[in-house]
C-alpha cells in the first residue's frame, strides 16, 4: 500500500468524488482542507475499512435474527398471512 496520497487520488481509485470523499474523511474525524490535501497511510486504511464495511450485504447477527423471528411470532394470528382488505 502506498504510504502517503493526495484526497483526489483515492477518492479516484475508490471511484467516487473528492467531495464524497471529503464527506467520508469528516464522519471519520479525518481533518483535511481540500481534495490537495494529503493522507498518510493509517488514514488510507481507515477509510478502505469503512468503505468496505458499507459495500458489505446487511447480515444479521444471531442477536438480531433471533429478535425479529421473536417479534414475528408475537404478532397476533389474523396479521400474519391475512391480505390487507380495502
Amino acid at each position: 500500500m502506498v504510504e502517503r496520497m493526495k484526497v483526489y487520488e483515492l477518492a479516484r481509485e475508490l471511484e467516487m468524488t473528492s467531495k464524497e470523499l471529503l464527506v467520508l474523511l469528516k464522519e471519520l474525524e479525518i481533518k483535511v482542507k481540500s481534495h490537495m490535501s494529503v493522507l498518510i497511510k493509517e488514514e488510507i486504511e481507515k477509510v478502505i475499512a469503512k468503505i468496505e464495511g458499507k459495500d458489505k450485504p446487511a447480515t444479521l447477527s444471531a442477536d438480531e435474527a433471533g429478535a425479529e423471528a421473536a417479534e414475528e411470532t408475537a404478532k397476533p394470528a389474523e396479521e400474519k398471512g391475512k391480505p390487507e382488505q380495502v
